[in-house]
C-alpha cells in the first residue's frame, strides 16, 4: 500500500474519527498536516502526525463548509482562523 500523497486545500477523511466529517488541509509540515475538519470545526486546526495516522483522500473534493473557510494564520505555533470565524462561517452557510 503506498502513502498518499498530500496537498493543501484536499479534503481527507480521518480513519479513526469518522464523526469528524471530512477535513480540508491547510498546512504540511515534516510528517504532519494541519486539517479543519468539517463536524469537528474550532478555531485551532486539527495537528495530525502522519507517521501515527494516515487519513485517506476524501472522494468529493468539494464541501460546502469548508470551500468557505476563512485564511487561517500562523502564529508561531498553530494555525488558527481569525477570531470571528464562528460568526463569520454561519452568515456565509445561512446564504
Amino acid at each position: 500500500m503506498s502513502t498518499p500523497t498530500y496537498k493543501i486545500g484536499m479534503l481527507v477523511d480521518h480513519p479513526k474519527r469518522p464523526q469528524w466529517g471530512p477535513g480540508k488541509v491547510i498546512a504540511l509540515g515534516e510528517g504532519r498536516m494541519y486539517v479543519y475538519f468539517r463536524d469537528d470545526l474550532e478555531k485551532k486546526a486539527k495537528t495530525l502526525l502522519t507517521t501515527v495516522v494516515s487519513p485517506t483522500i476524501a472522494e468529493e473534493q468539494t464541501d460546502a463548509v469548508l470551500d468557505l473557510l476563512p485564511q487561517a494564520t500562523h502564529d508561531g505555533v498553530s494555525y488558527m482562523l481569525p477570531k470571528n470565524y464562528a460568526k463569520v462561517m454561519r452568515l456565509t452557510v445561512a446564504k
